[in-house]
């Protein structure tokens, strides 16, 4: 059985290799002999509530606060509701994976709002 080093290992590999090459972690996991349910118990106990970057990206690229003299990167109030996101994917630490796109930003927030209750 797997300590949780072996553990915090195969998770930093995971990330290095696993995603790249588009695989999920269950599938990780059994490729390197590692029994999921003893790896989803570990992650959850020590890796839970871990915060992972978000990047934005406006249409017409991501924003520099000093080259466009702004104090506030992205659109405004008033422009978000028509704001339009072309591509949303999250990955669940299980490996679950929600791929929408061309979504306004009313719907967004819902469907965030929905997925709140799974983390």
């Amino acid at each position: 059985m797997a300590n949780s080093t072996d553990f915090k290992l195969l998770y930093e590999k995971y990330q290095e290799d696993g995603i790249k090459q588009g695989v999920s972690i269950v599938k990780y996991c059994q490729m390197n002999g590692v029994v999921y349910s003893h790896f989803e118990r570990w992650y959850k106990k020590y890796r839970a509530g871990a915060v992972l970057p978000v990047e934005i990206v406006y249409s017409d690229g991501p924003t520099d606060e000093k080259a466009n003299g702004s104090s506030s990167p992205g659109p405004d109030k008033d422009s978000l509701s028509v704001l339009s996101v072309t591509r949303v994917n999250i990955v669940f630490s299980n490996g679950l994976e929600v791929s929408r796109h061309n979504l306004s930003y009313r719907y967004l927030c819902e469907m965030i709002e929905k997925l709140e209750v799974l983390c």
